[in-house]
């Protein structure tokens, strides 16, 4: 659907990165629950109405390996959300790393 519309489903919330340091500077809990939120619609809200146009069939490989992934990555960034809404360069490069082990992960299996 994204291709026939032209556009890339990443391209979502691209306007409202730009204006998100200046509109919640101070009030780092207003952003993540702004990018929480955004998530939130795009996968249920858009997901769903599109589910309603036409079912959609899930593969096995989301079910079994890209569903752990997420909820691995949802279970460690949690203590980063603790300390302060404040992503450190040591929590950015384990972000990065765990990352492109996904990615490895991902081009080794297809």
């Amino acid at each position: 659907m994204a291709r026939r519309l032209r556009s890339s489903p990443c391209g979502v919330p691209g306007p409202r990165v730009p204006a998100q340091p200046t509109g919640t500077e101070g009030r780092a809990g207003l952003a993540v629950a702004n990018v929480i939120g955004s998530n939130l619609f795009n996968i249920l809200g858009i997901l769903g109405v599109t589910a309603l146009v036409h079912p959609l069939a899930v593969p096995d490989a989301i079910l079994s390996r890209d569903v752990f992934w997420m909820l691995g990555a949802t279970v460690l960034l949690a203590p980063l959300m603790w300390t302060g809404y404040r992503v450190g360069r040591v929590e950015g490069a384990g972000l990065v790393a765990g990352f492109a082990v996904y990615l490895g992960w991902l081009l080794h299996a297809a």
